[in-house]
């Protein structure tokens, strides 16, 4: 699910066109999945974090939001967005992995700390 990475990134807000409710052919259908999951909506963005399922954080490489993380939560249908955490609208790739990182950590005290009481 990796768009052509020299090509702009084609958003800067949310993105979402998920499926149409209502009556349509099965051709229609296919066609309408087959357009939502177009690595088209992807270009100049990199996946650097699978969280299972379909669900993936992105680097964006090319465009307006170069060094800023987005969220392709297509799989949920939820389309994609930026990421975000507390009050910031935009992650870094830097705040990004800072964040990821301090989580991290905290897990793994939390796991030393249950093993030892």
């Amino acid at each position: 699910m990796v768009g052509d990475l020299a090509v702009p990134f084609p958003y800067t807000d949310a993105w979402n066109e998920g499926p149409i409710d209502g009556f349509r052919s099965v051709e229609e259908q296919y066609r309408q999945q087959d357009e939502y999951w177009s690595s088209r909506h992807v270009t100049g963005a990199i996946p650097v974090c699978d969280h299972g399922c379909g669900l993936r954080e992105c680097l964006i490489i090319t465009g307006p939001e170069r060094g800023n993380m987005w969220f392709d939560d297509r799989a949920d249908w939820q389309g994609l967005y930026p990421d975000k955490k507390g009050d910031k609208d935009r992650l870094t790739f830097l705040e990004w992995y800072s964040v990821w990182i301090k989580e991290l950590l905290l897990e793994a005290e939390q796991r030393r700390t249950r093993r030892c009481t």
